[in-house]
């Protein structure tokens, strides 16, 4: 339900949602991590401990978290929509994989 709400902001197609999407989708992905019990200080270290298997995206999902921080941390950040949706399918994927596995 919560992932149906992430995507929904991206139908209007403005840069803007898409980027909250993404950081949503960020925060989504590290509760869901911290919910199934992995351990660690920040983000990478709780991807690290999900371990390749269950997690075959890693490298994509680590790429897609330096694209949130760089949301975050500089509003003048340029986001390209497709590159958004490929992100966005890519937390989506490492989601259920966590949430099965």
């Amino acid at each position: 339900k919560q992932w149906k709400s992430i995507i929904k902001k991206t139908g209007s197609g403005n840069e803007k949602d898409f980027k909250l999407a993404v950081i949503e989708a960020d925060d989504f992905l590290y509760a869901t991590l911290d919910d199934r019990g992995f351990k660690g200080e920040t983000f990478e270290e709780l991807l690290s401990a999900t371990g390749k298997r269950m997690l075959p995206n890693y490298q994509e999902i680590l790429d897609a978290h330096t694209v949130r921080n760089s949301i975050v941390f500089n509003p003048d950040y340029k986001l390209d929509i497709e590159q958004a949706k490929r992100m966005l399918a890519g937390y989506e994927t490492a989601i259920k994989n966590i949430a099965v596995g």
